[in-house]
């Protein structure tokens, strides 16, 4: 933000204050600058690489020779807008550019001019320059251009005034619907029975000193009552804390109150802390002091943890599982950490004794040898899917899976090994190779070039079953090689076994592979066959007639 007093003329366009090249608008960079038509006045424009430029609207009161209070703001999530005179302008949402820079190689912040040093702005004043690393609130802004400060407490809100001018004082605030009117001589006005962390929005109407019914302008200013944490008490608790001499109690009842201290430092340190978490932990620290436990004149009997602590040091961890190891190795610091410390207290040294006995009962946790795992599942890793039936390949890989996961784990005990490695090897064993199906295959073809009516219905019945079977057989993915075996042997007894019809010298028997019907002879043919019939018929007669004679 700062103040600006510029030139009258509207047919100058140039940079008040830019840190981009003028030359284009949609250049990377911002500019605060004056425009001329079709809209004359001080504007506002932003724009970064790869992206269309955003503008706020302008406005021409601003050069008119006069100074003026000029506050720009850029939320990159959200709003650029533009401020003049403690009133908001226009704004733009610029959320889309976020995490783009608006950085300008070779190019700086210019006053006057733009990056390039270039369009300056004759005639024109800048003052008090202030540039924020946060987006400041409206309210704020106002303030600055405003003789009025608002002060605000829990309840209250207290508005002060500088001297105006000699023609001007405060008349009345607008305040909730009611004029609440200010004495002639007064300095300040406090407003009463507000709400704690609420906004509230008033407007302090001006005027003539000596004409009370000239009223000249009005400002509406915002702002926010907060309630006020008083830390003076928890600073007086905290310094008592640190004053205290932890050597003279236990080490469990020391430990308890630097909790809630370290707890009590990190509300001070925070500014959005309440006056109730401030009390709560002033309570939490009293209670902690009256709870320290003196360590004077304590008597505890440290012998078991003493022995506990001889027979550890002489353990053997060489081949104990990892998270054992480590867990054993806390116990014993910790055990020796409180069988050196005076000032710890019985169930500190029962306790102490107790974990570093269930650690030691640990110690025959032994890491599984997994040699032998190892190798059968270096041995499936070898094996090709795509020989071995379906069904039974994908029986085995959740149990691969599982081998997989126990080589991994550095604390598997033995007994888990051999468990997942005798169902590895079953699995393994249960695997089957898909068959050979070539000879069933050819053998189906040549029972299919064979021809029914050249055989008997009951034969060819079953070598037609045998077929389907066989059929079957080869398209089953799943089949196995014994069932592939049987398939084979029994199509080829059902055609070995295949019976042809028996038929007269003169009729055609079908070829194999023939899909023809059967032929018999022209119409002299079967008139020959017919005959032939008839004289064998009557000398079997004449035959029988004799030897009845």
């Amino acid at each position: 933000m700062f103040w600006y007093k510029g030139s009258k003329e509207t047919d100058t366009e140039g940079a008040v204050i830019s840190n981009k090249n003028w030359d284009s608008g949609s250049n990377p960079g911002f500019a605060i600058g004056t425009f001329t038509d079709p809209r004359p006045g001080i504007g506002l424009n932003f724009a970064v690489e790869g992206s269309s430029r955003k503008d706020t609207d302008r406005y021409s009161n601003a050069i008119d020779g006069k100074w003026h209070h000029i506050a720009a703001t850029f939320d990159r999530d959200g709003m650029m807008t533009l401020y003049i005179d403690g009133k908001k302008i226009d704004s733009t949402n610029i959320s889309a550019d976020l995490g783009k820079t608006i950085d300008v190689n070779d190019l700086n912040l210019i006053l006057g001019a733009d990056g390039n040093k270039r369009y300056p702005v004759n005639d024109s004043y800048i003052d008090e320059l202030k540039i924020y690393k946060k987006v400041i609130e409206a309210y704020e802004i106002e303030s600055v251009v405003s003789p009025y400060k608002v002060e605000a407490g829990e309840n209250t809100a207290t508005i002060t005034w500088e001297a105006l001018d000699n023609k001007f004082i405060p008349a009345y605030i607008l305040f909730n619907g009611e004029k609440l009117m200010i004495p002639t001589d007064a300095t300040s006005y406090e407003i009463t029975g507000l709400e704690v962390n609420k906004e509230y929005s008033i407007e302090i109407i001006t005027r003539d000193k000596v004409y009370t019914r000239n009223l000249v302008f009005g400002h509406e200013i915002g702002f926010k009552t907060t309630r006020r944490v008083d830390f003076e008490t928890l600073n007086d608790v905290i310094a008592k804390v640190e004053a205290i001499d932890k050597d003279q109690y236990t080490v469990s009842s020391v430990a308890v109150l630097e909790k809630v201290l370290t707890e009590a430092k990190a509300l001070i340190n925070n500014e959005n802390t309440t006056q109730e978490e401030v009390d709560a932990v002033i309570t939490k620290l009293q209670t902690a002091i009256d709870s320290l436990v003196s360590a004077e004149n304590i008597e505890t009997n440290k012998t078991a943890l003493g022995i506990a602590i001889e027979m550890a040091k002489n353990a053997d961890l060489e081949n104990v599982v990892p998270a054992v190891v480590k867990e054993f190795n806390e116990a014993l610091a910790n055990a020796k950490d409180v069988f050196d410390n005076i000032n710890v207290t019985q169930d500190e040294v029962d306790n102490a004794f107790t974990r570093l006995a269930n650690a030691m009962h640990m110690l025959e946790f032994y890491k599984g040898n997994k040699e032998l795992l190892q190798k059968q599942v270096d041995q499936i890793n070898g094996l090709e899917s795509d020989k071995y039936i379906e069904s039974s390949w994908n029986a085995m890989l959740p149990v691969l899976d599982k081998a997989n996961g126990v080589l991994a784990d550095e604390n598997a005990m033995q007994e888990e090994v051999d468990e997942v490695y005798t169902e590895l090897v079953k699995v393994f064993v249960n695997l089957r190779l898909k068959p050979n199906k070539d000879l069933l295959n050819d053998l189906i073809n040549k029972a299919n070039g064979l021809s029914e009516v050249n055989y008997t219905a009951g034969s060819w019945k079953v070598m037609n079953e045998a077929l389907s079977n066989a059929k079957a057989v080869l398209d089953n993915p799943e089949a196995t090689k014994q069932e592939v075996a049987n398939a084979k042997e029994a199509l080829t007894k059902a055609m070995s076994r295949l019976e042809e019809k028996t038929t007269d010298n003169n009729v055609n028997m079908v070829k194999s592979g023939d899909t023809t019907s059967v032929k018999t002879g022209d119409g002299a043919n079967v008139i020959y066959l017919l005959t032939g019939f008839m004289i064998t018929a009557l000398v079997i007669f004449e035959n029988k007639k004799w030897k009845m004679i």
